[in-house]
């Protein structure tokens, strides 16, 4: 009876921790791209805000660019209390992360003003585990950027 018992401790405990486990490969989605003007002062500066979904394992945003601009600094930012300040990274878990005003956020600095921006480009999203993810992007004349597909997928 004690071997039963015993054997039934370790079969739950095996159950248990590979139904747990984090090696899941992450699946990302990007979605509701919005570029837009920032509110910061200076000609250049647009402000970004999308929707990460994981359907997969966890991952870290690390970081994007913008390939048409090489001369562009692209910074991740997060607002706390009112004021904002830039990040290295965010993580990702399994479920949606909504980049938004007054909370997680791209910015970019340095681009050229609203008037000299080309029709199309592509942002890549940068992940730790995932790799790059392009995204191809619309930019309508109202100064918001919409993916080409409803969503874009690695």
């Amino acid at each position: 009876m004690r071997k039963i018992l015993i054997m039934a401790v370790l079969l739950s405990m095996f159950i248990f921790t590979t139904g747990c486990s984090s090696d899941k490969a992450p699946d990302i989605v990007i979605e509701n791209i919005s570029i837009a003007p920032s509110s910061m002062k200076g000609e250049g500066v647009y402000s970004g805000y999308f929707t990460i979904r994981n359907n997969g394992g966890e991952d870290t945003f690390t970081g994007f660019m913008i390939p048409e601009f090489p001369e562009a600094t692209f910074e991740l930012h997060n607002v706390k209390d009112g004021s904002m300040y830039q990040i290295e990274h965010v993580n990702i878990p399994n479920g949606e992360i909504e980049f938004k005003k007054g909370g997680y956020h791209i910015m970019m600095f340095n681009m050229p003003s609203f008037r000299q921006l080309p029709d199309v480009f592509t942002i890549v999203f940068e992940f730790d585990k995932s790799g790059s993810i392009t995204v191809p992007n619309v930019l309508k004349p109202e100064g918001v950027i919409v993916p080409t597909e409803s969503s874009m997928k690695k």
